[in-house]
């Protein structure tokens, strides 16, 4: 999901708050865009990321929400601590997202899984079926 860009723009300039902060809102953001998916159309594995995602971006906001340094900072602190916020509630949201793609994941699989077993068992009628028309023809031979 997010791993070069904001990896690069941390290793150049690491101490840069702006950059900590747009990195933060993106993941956020990422995240919100993936759990508003409807289930059909995303994975459990890209939940979850979103969800790390979402973490990671939580811990950024938090620090420079409670960020005290002396000259300034680039954004605006009350953003900061409303994202966070934001956050905790998407957060939430996240865990409840889980439970439904996990109840949806199993519900497809279980729907698979008897589609192969109907498949299996009318390949196998099929082919009794080929066996006993041979074996017929075999007695009518004789």
């Amino acid at each position: 999901m997010l791993t070069c860009g904001n990896l690069k723009a941390q290793q150049i300039v690491p101490s840069d708050k702006s950059i900590r902060y747009n990195i933060a809102v993106i993941e956020q953001k990422a995240s919100e865009l993936v759990f508003s998916l409807p289930v059909a159309k995303r994975t459990l594995e890209e939940l979850n990321e979103a969800l790390e995602h979402s973490t990671h971006a939580q811990n950024l906001l938090f620090l420079l929400s409670e960020d005290n340094s002396a000259g300034g900072l680039p954004y605006d602190r009350d953003m900061a601590q409303q994202r966070h916020r934001y956050g905790t509630a998407l957060l939430r949201k996240g865990a409840d997202q889980v439970s439904q793609q996990e109840k949806h994941e199993g519900d497809h699989k279980a729907k698979i899984e008897a589609a192969r077993e109907v498949r299996t068992a009318e390949k196998a009628a099929a082919e009794a079926k080929e066996v006993g028309l041979e074996w017929m023809l075999t007695l009518l031979e004789i």
